[in-house]
């Protein structure tokens, strides 16, 4: 056997050959998992070879796990789920400034603002839980985000008199949506959202 490695193209990598090939390197001859079956298994069930697909976003891990060679294409299928994570946080982050969040908290206060519609139907659903947790759980906290330090990953302590400034500037009944124009507007200067308590699950 050579001790050169074998490279392998982009398609062979994402359709998990890449790991395959280089585990057959290393002595560990294995085939498409539908085929697999380890000689110490007297059931004789197929054994399967985990593969993981992950990438860090919106702060967190996320990871797809998939059984090797079981399903033409999977693995595709899995970055293409990661590269819509990453979409939507381009979309969501108020860290990007560029980001459609960001532009409307730019923008909302001066105009309705017309919004995509998937982040239309999470601003509905985070207004839905607005209303269902009697304020507790309020999108428009970005203020109050930025009073703690939090906005550049600072934490800090704030003092009474800047809470008491920040929280004239939330509150989710200040946030307007028009389903019809499908468009945002807030109804006090100052107003922010900020998704970090819901895009990771939204994504």
């Amino acid at each position: 056997m050579s001790d050169e490695p074998t490279r392998s193209t982009r398609r062979q990598f994402l359709q998990g050959r890449s790991a395959i090939d280089a585990l057959d390197e290393m002595g560990q001859k294995l085939t498409p998992a539908s085929s697999l079956v380890n000689p110490a298994n007297v059931s004789g069930e197929p054994q399967t070879y985990l593969l993981q697909v992950a990438r860090r976003a919106m702060a967190c891990q996320f990871a797809v796990f998939l059984n090797a060679g079981e399903s033409h294409g999977a693995t595709e299928r899995a970055v293409e789920a990661l590269d819509l994570v990453s979409h939507l946080e381009e979309q969501l982050s108020v860290y990007r400034h560029r980001s459609e969040v960001s532009l409307l908290n730019a923008t909302a206060a001066l105009r309705p603002v017309r919004v995509e519609p998937n982040l239309f139907r999470l601003l509905q659903q985070a207004t839905a839980l607005y209303v269902a947790t009697d304020g507790a759980f309020d999108i428009t906290s970005g203020p109050l985000i930025k009073a703690w330090g939090f906005h550049v990953r600072q934490g800090r302590l704030p003092t009474e008199a800047e809470i008491t400034e920040a929280l004239q500037r939330v509150g989710g009944q200040w946030l307007r949506l028009d389903s019809e124009a499908r468009t945002a507007q807030y109804l006090r200067p100052g107003l922010e959202i900020n998704l970090g308590g819901i895009g990771k699950g939204y994504a």
